[in-house]
């Protein structure tokens, strides 16, 4: 199974409010997230940061490929989210995209996934303690076996230092 990384973005909704600092928490403190993404615009990319401009549509129907989010990069000039793509390492930066940090770029936060392990950490206990975790919302449907598999409690996160995770 699996769990969502942060509240799923409904169909049909423009997904302008997703929980990104939830969604670097949960990157840090559980592994690399899987994410679908609008990559229209990914074709030609060949380095640098693809801007939420660039991306062409950030909302759940412009969502047409997945990939895997593996971390970030808040000391560059412009901040960026880390992508692995399976498309091969000749292509963008060795096989990776960097896009926009700080912004929902090419919806990376809507269907934002980690896989369901035995022991896994809590993560509604993660989201409680980040101050700007979203509140539940009548739209946002928790998987069914939600109550059962969370219980175990993380800690408190590391502070985020701005390093390249």
């Amino acid at each position: 199974g699996a769990l969502w990384a942060t509240p799923l973005c409904q169909p049909g909704s423009p997904c302008g409010q997703q929980n990104l600092e939830m969604l670097r928490r949960v990157l840090v403190e559980l592994g690399p997230v899987a994410v679908a993404v609008n990559s229209k615009a990914w074709y030609d990319y060949n380095g640098g940061v693809l801007t939420a401009k660039g991306c062409e549509g950030s909302s759940w129907n412009d969502l047409d490929h997945a990939a895997q989010l593996t971390g970030y990069n808040t000391s560059s000039d412009l901040p960026y989210w880390i992508v692995r793509k399976q498309w091969s390492t000749s292509w963008g930066e060795h096989g990776y995209i960097y896009l926009e940090y700080g912004k929902n770029t090419c919806g990376i936060a809507n269907m934002a996934s980690l896989p369901l392990m035995e022991g896994m950490p809590d993560i509604q206990g993660l989201g409680d303690r980040i101050s700007v975790l979203q509140e539940e919302a009548s739209s946002y449907t928790r998987p069914p076996s939600f109550e059962r598999h969370y219980k175990q409690a993380i800690g408190e996160l590391p502070a985020d230092s701005g390093e390249r995770h």
